[in-house]
């Protein structure tokens, strides 16, 4: 009779177990349609979730696409090239690890050798200093580079020949 009793009290807990298990996954269930009510679904159809990686990235694409095309109807030339590059130091500067720093300049090695005027030098500010800095230029020197780039709007052959000349001047350093 004992052993009967427990037999049955572990069914019975079994029992529990399961209307337990079934419940928590109803509830799990609701939570995943509320989620899916509260954030809506993605740009391609997904259902979101607090933080869509994929969507989120999309966006950031979209905007600056926005914001270069924006800039592009801009007539004059030198305006429409600083404005391009702002855009992209802001962006770059938004999404770059913080011991970076990104900024206009002139690459310069301890022999006094310049580089062409870059468009955005990606630097580490840590350990080497920025010389002679200006509202929108300053020299930084080459130790402390990582990266160039040359900003345009149209992708060509003379705009890459011109970027690579660009990045020759600071690779000579």
């Amino acid at each position: 009779l004992e052993s009967w009793h427990l037999c049955s009290g572990a069914m019975r807990e079994d029992a529990q177990f399961s209307r337990m298990d079934e419940e928590k996954s109803e509830i799990e269930k609701d939570r995943t349609v509320e989620a899916r009510n509260y954030y809506g679904t993605s740009e391609q159809g997904r259902p979101m979730t607090a933080f869509d990686l994929t969507d989120s990235i999309h966006g950031i694409h979209n905007r600056l696409v926005a914001q270069l095309d924006e800039r592009r109807r801009i007539p004059h030339p030198t305006t429409k090239g600083d404005e391009g590059e702002l855009l992209w130091l802001n962006v770059l500067e938004a999404h770059l690890p913080r011991r970076y720093a990104i900024r206009r300049g002139i690459v310069i090695d301890s022999r006094g050798a310049r580089s062409d005027a870059i468009d955005l030098i990606i630097y580490d500010p840590q350990y080497t200093p920025v010389f002679l800095a200006q509202d929108e230029h300053a020299y930084v020197f080459a130790e402390a580079v990582y990266a160039v780039f040359e900003v345009k709007y149209e992708l060509d052959a003379g705009n890459i020949a011109y970027a690579a000349d660009k990045a020759a001047s600071v690779r000579r350093l």
